[in-house]
Formats: structure tokens, sequence, C-alpha cells
């Protein structure tokens, strides 16, 4: 697996935040991404054309087993918003840090932004 890491956008302010058409980062020549999950993070996904999947990774184990995880379907022409994970749950146990999101199907059709929400002091 080859996996990009994504680097969190602030949504800061009282403004609305208006979302871009496309993605900050094409998925070309990868097959997902990976990132450190704060518990605050949103992954915005944009699939341009043709049928996707995208799988959420879970870190965490239940009694020593880890979950079996189910990929979701993307539809052709659709943007989403997955998150927020649990930063306890996701976190991969590999040492790494990181959360996994995998995709199949013509990633390079696929572009993702990934967003932080602010802190509430």
């Amino acid at each position: 697996m080859s996996r990009v890491t994504l680097t969190p956008v602030a949504m800061n302010g009282a403004a609305g935040l208006v979302l871009p058409a496309a993605g900050a980062q094409s998925l070309s020549g990868y097959t997902g991404v990976q990132f450190v999950n704060s518990g605050m993070l949103w992954l915005a996904v944009y699939n341009g054309t043709g049928s996707q999947t995208i799988t959420q990774n879970i870190g965490g184990r239940v009694q020593g087993v880890s979950p079996t995880v189910a990929p979701v379907n993307l539809t052709a022409s659709t943007n989403y918003l997955f998150g927020n994970w649990s930063a306890k749950d996701y976190t991969q146990l590999d040492g790494s840090g990181f959360m996994y999101v995998d995709f199949g199907g013509t990633v390079a059709n696929i572009t993702v932004t990934l967003y932080q929400l602010s802190p509430i002091p």
C-alpha cells in the first residue's frame, strides 16, 4: 500500500467554511491516505468518475481481535465528508501513530482534503 500523508487544514472562525469543488490532494499514484488522528478531523473526499470504495481502518482491538472493516461504496461525481474518528480506536497499533484510510477503484479520480476543527476553549 502506498499512502500519502495528509496535513489538516484548520476550520477556524465564526464565518461559514465553503468547501472547494475539488480536494487539495490528488490520490493519483497512491492507494490511500494516512494522518495523525487528533479526534477532531474530517476527511472531505471528492469522487470524480467511476465507482470507488473507501475503507476507514480501525487500529484498536476488541479482546485482542482486530474488528472487520467493511468498505463503503462511493458514487461517481459525488462529494463526501468522513469523520470524526476516535483517536484511541482508529490510530494504528503498528507504531506509526497514523490513521489509515484506503481507497479501491481508480484512485486517480479521487481528491481529498483533511480538515481539523478548532478546539473550543
